[in-house]
């Protein structure tokens, strides 16, 4: 049986009388107290399962209670005690336990558990809706084996005339003396001894009428028992044979067929009845039984499967009876129809919770119902439930798993996001991780991965849906298992370029996942081979995008720097890890950032100046800019295609960092040749500085502006920018220089005279008016 599902073996074990039995009368033979408190729970599993054996259970133990102070030491009398106590209050909370109630508080109130019980009883007496008729009497109903040996064989007969042959069989018998019982009522007694014949009978227990002056009841009322003695099995003395002659009339197979479907729908109907009662698993039990036999194109089979649909979140434990029924025959063709219907209600009710939870249960998982699932999986607004179902078939069914597993997979790499999504995030978090899949999972993910490599006579893979479902399952194995990392990079040499595209654009999410700490990952990026440079430099910048770089990778990096003195371009690797650096040592690596292309260049200023902690500021970036010493390789051309995109960067180029670095750099000895540059860079974006450029421009004649070619050509470029402004800064130049200067730029003499005329507190010396009225005449 141990291949069976746990669902049929339990089911074959609760429905074997002879195993229960044989259980009922081990607890007087077991002598270690951990068998004895194994056994106890499990007729306590038994009392709630099967109630007709409530009565058997009881007698036991309360016999096994009586006699074990003598057969265990008091240790071991405490532990088994708490088992009692623990399943006996467990039984009063039973439905079909209410006759019982007074047996079982008597029992526990000599265990020391009297009033948990009164509790208990209080309780769940409300919710049975019935109220124990008084304390029965503990023994009578202690039979022999060859009383039950007789009741057996009454179970076809009216409940009436069982119940005259029960007390007549039991006046037979010789009693011992009895104490009396207080509130001892006589219906209750025959009520009792009822529920012990009803498993036999097969029939629902209904109260009987009070008896009266009995002779049952007077038997009781004259011997009453001793609650603490301990009774003998009842000894006949003398045998009564009685025969017993019922007449049935004779019935027609169509009679007997007709009665069973009537019979079947009452107890359809009466179900709300039934629950209230506490009777819901024997009516659960015997509809399955009866259905079993309905035939497929008769009204009451498709009646029935219609009851179980229209209520299937509270009837769905009654469907399941129902399948292990049909399931048992050897024609699973019932089987199937019952399960295809019931399945396809289940997904168009979209029962996220009940539809794995049912499935998993179920005897044998067919061909149909993967089908449904396959359908929830494909459909946008099922795919939650689809794969949720898998996920439980995986772990939970192993016959199912390798279909299971297989099915998943594929939705992993469908060519719809939707599906392709939420299947990849499940098989990452809830499958993967476990030893059992993970090895079959990794297998198929790389087979995927490394079908982008084509060869050269393959056509070569062009439309990025395409490739992206081929390689996100890799890239989320990777995000779980870091030495993945060295196959996807292999995988990445060889793959087509438009494909490497997908993987700079797709890796975003899986390098964050990962994060700098990752010792696979700083070990791949200490032994990466030089085909991947490209990819390495991303994953640096992404790992640095919103981070300071940690030690271990700033050591990394620094290394691969400095063993890469052959490439001009190696500075590409500082860049990502600026924001780790000195400023000193970042500054030291400036010209080597002016020959990198323009994209490489502006993010090395925006990692410079924008980075969260900034190593630079902006002013001190364009004065270490300015301060280049320039050669055959650092021109003055790189410099000022840096300063452009610098000038182009809004936040850099606002006037109080403008303020600081001209004041600075007037004050450097000799002053940069890019100054002017600057200086007109500011007169074009900033108006409103012109006032202060003025004053740098006073400043620059002090510092003999005209000695410097590049100096004097953009000074005369800004005053020409400024004019009319820039006249009193003109007038004020030297002699040689205020003729250098009209020489240059003639446009200048009609402004100046202009200003002469208007100011006359402006005056020119005789030289200098010579000269304006000689470049004048020309």
């Amino acid at each position: 049986m141990t291949d069976l599902p746990g669902e049929i073996v339990e089911n074959y074990l609760i429905e074997s009388q002879a195993i229960a039995v044989k259980m009922i009368q081990m607890i007087n033979f077991l002598d270690h107290p951990i068998n004895v408190s194994i056994l106890i729970g499990s007729l306590g599993v038994i009392s709630r399962y099967r109630p007709q054996y409530l009565s058997m259970i009881i007698l036991a133990l309360d016999k096994f209670s009586r006699r074990a102070t003598e057969r265990y030491s008091n240790a071991h009398w405490r532990s088994i005690c708490k088992t009692l106590i623990l399943e006996m209050c467990s039984m009063i909370k039973i439905p079909d336990s209410a006759p019982f109630h007074g047996r079982l508080i008597n029992i526990l109130a000599d265990l020391g558990a009297g009033k948990e019980a009164e509790r208990i009883r209080h309780r769940y007496s409300r919710t049975f809706n019935y109220q124990p008729v008084g304390t029965y009497i503990p023994h009578i109903l202690d039979i022999t084996p060859n009383v039950q040996k007789q009741l057996q064989e009454l179970s076809n007969l009216p409940l009436n005339l069982v119940s005259n042959i029960v007390i007549e069989s039991i006046k037979s018998h010789q009693c011992p003396d009895i104490t009396p019982v207080p509130k001892m009522v006589d219906s209750g007694l025959l009520y009792h001894l009822l529920s012990v014949v009803q498993p036999l009978a097969s029939l629902p227990v209904q109260p009987p009428i009070p008896l009266g002056d009995s002779p049952i009841v007077k038997l009781i009322r004259d011997n009453p028992l001793k609650r603490r003695r301990e009774l003998e099995e009842f000894t006949p003395s003398k045998k009564r044979h009685m025969e017993v002659e019922i007449s049935m009339p004779s019935l027609t197979q169509e009679d007997l067929q007709r009665f069973a479907v009537q019979s079947f729908e009452r107890i359809i109907k009466e179900e709300k009845g039934v629950i209230k009662e506490g009777k819901a698993e024997i009516r659960k039990q015997t509809l399955a039984r009866l259905a079993k036999s309905l035939p497929m194109s008769g009204e009451p089979f498709n009646n029935f499967i219609e009851h179980i649909i229209d209520d299937i979140d509270n009837r769905h434990d009654l469907a399941l009876k129902w399948l292990y029924q049909e399931w048992i025959n050897p024609d699973h063709k019932r089987y199937h129809h019952i399960l295809q219907r019931l399945i396809t209600a289940m997904k168009n009710l979209h029962l996220i919770e009940l539809f794995p939870s049912f499935l998993i249960r179920l005897p044998e998982v067919t061909e149909d119902v993967f089908h449904v699932i396959d359908q929830c999986c494909k459909t946008p607004s099922t795919v939650d439930l689809g794969l949720n179902t898998l996920r439980d078939l995986i772990t939970l069914r192993p016959p199912c798993r390798n279909q299971s597993i297989d099915m998943l997979l594929e939705y992993t790499s469908h060519m719809e996001s939707s599906i392709r999504r939420p299947a990849i995030i499940l098989t990452r978090t809830k499958i993967y991780s476990n030893p059992l899949f993970s090895d079959r999972i990794q297998e198929y993910a790389t087979n995927l991965l490394y079908s982008l490599v084509t060869e050269e006579n393959q056509p070569s893979i062009t439309h990025e849906e395409d490739i992206k479902r081929r390689l996100l399952l890799f890239f989320a194995l990777c995000s779980k298992n870091h030495v993945l990392l060295n196959d996807l990079v292999d995988a990445y040499i060889q793959v087509p370029k438009i494909v490497k595209k997908v993987f700079h654009k797709q890796s975003g999410g899986l390098i964050q996942t990962i994060g700098m700490n990752s010792p696979e990952l700083l070990n791949f990026l200490s032994t990466f081979p030089p085909e991947s440079t490209a990819f390495v430099l991303q994953i640096l910048h992404i790992l640095t995008e919103d981070k300071v770089p940690s030690t271990e990778l700033i050591e990394i990096v620094k290394n691969i720097y400095n063993s890469r003195k052959d490439d001009k371009h190696r500075a590409k690797f500082i860049i990502p890890i600026a924001s780790g650096l000195e400023k000193n040592e970042l500054i030291g690596h400036l010209p080597e950032f002016l020959l990198l292309p323009a994209n490489s260049k502006k993010k090395a200023i925006q990692r410079m100046v924008h980075h969260k902690p900034a190593p630079l500021t902006p002013s001190e970036l364009l004065i270490a800019l300015h301060l280049i010493e320039t050669d055959e390789n650092i021109t003055d051309i790189l410099v000022v295609k840096t300063l452009h995109i610098c000038y182009n960067d809004a936040e850099i180029l606002k006037p109080e960092v403008i303020a600081i670095v001209l004041q600075q750099l007037v004050d450097e000895t000799p002053i940069p040749s890019l100054l002017m540059y600057t200086v007109l860079a500011v007169v074009k974006q900033h108006k409103q500085m012109t006032g202060f450029v003025i004053d740098i421009l006073r400043r620059l004649i002090t510092k003999k502006v005209w000695d410097n070619d590049t100096l004097w050509r953009g000074f005369l470029k800004c005053c020409e920018l400024l004019l009319p402004h820039s006249v009193p800064v003109l007038i004020s130049l030297p002699e040689e220089a205020f003729r250098m200067a009209l020489e240059s730029s003639p446009s200048f003499v009609q402004p100046i005279r202009n200003h002469l005329k208007k100011h006359s507190n402006s005056v020119l010396n005789q030289s200098k008016n010579n000269i304006l009225q000689n470049l004048g005449k020309e």
